[in-house]
């Protein structure tokens, strides 16, 4: 019978190697995952543009590159990713109220009743909570934007979720396992 012993500093290197490779086979999966439900949601709504022939954008976070890119195009900032925002501004006694004054405007019935919520809204918590009343006065017109839309695309308009839903059961995972766990469970829960 044929033994064959393996230093443990080449059995490491192998090891490595073969992590590497996973990685990188998992790197791209996730990458053309990504894409093609990006090229999905942007095929969807290709044609969806306001009163004026410009396109909208909806987005979390810094634009920087996407306004020197597509200057004309408008911005719609995530609601979600907002309210979440401004509900960390607030003490938990607040929360409630804020919440249904915040979704007051998110859900009005058009333009100029959001602009009204928004004014209500600062009246309501402008005096004890002005960080968070800043939060949702200084990008009123992105957070509006998407009633410049047709109505029927409202509600795919208001969230960039959507796109986000690709890692939605990594997530999930992660939050179940309380982390990824070991480096095999990680990519065992990315590839599934």
């Amino acid at each position: 019978m044929l033994t064959v012993v393996v230093e443990q500093a080449v059995r490491d290197k192998l090891t490595e190697g073969l992590d590497e490779i996973v990685r990188e086979g998992a790197r791209r999966m996730l990458a053309a995952a990504l894409e093609a439900e990006i090229e999905a949601y942007i095929a969807t709504h290709a044609g969806d543009r306001d009163e004026h022939g410009r396109r909208l954008v909806v987005r979390n976070g810094h634009a920087r590159a996407l306004r020197e890119v597509f200057p004309a195009t408008r911005e719609q900032r995530d609601w979600v990713h907002k309210l979440m925002n401004v509900l960390e501004a607030l003490p938990t006694s607040a929360q409630s109220a804020a919440r249904k004054a915040l979704a007051q405007i998110r859900d009005a019935e058009d333009h100029r009743h959001a602009e009204q919520a928004v004014r209500s809204f600062a009246e309501l918590f402008g005096a004890k909570y002005p960080k968070a009343v800043a939060k949702v006065v200084d990008d009123a017109e992105r957070l509006l934007a998407f009633y410049d839309f047709p109505a029927e695309h409202w509600v795919h308009l208001k969230t960039s979720n959507p796109i986000e839903s690709t890692f939605a059961t990594v997530r999930l995972g992660t939050k179940v396992t309380k982390g990824r766990g070991s480096r095999a469970a990680g990519f065992a829960m990315v590839l599934s």
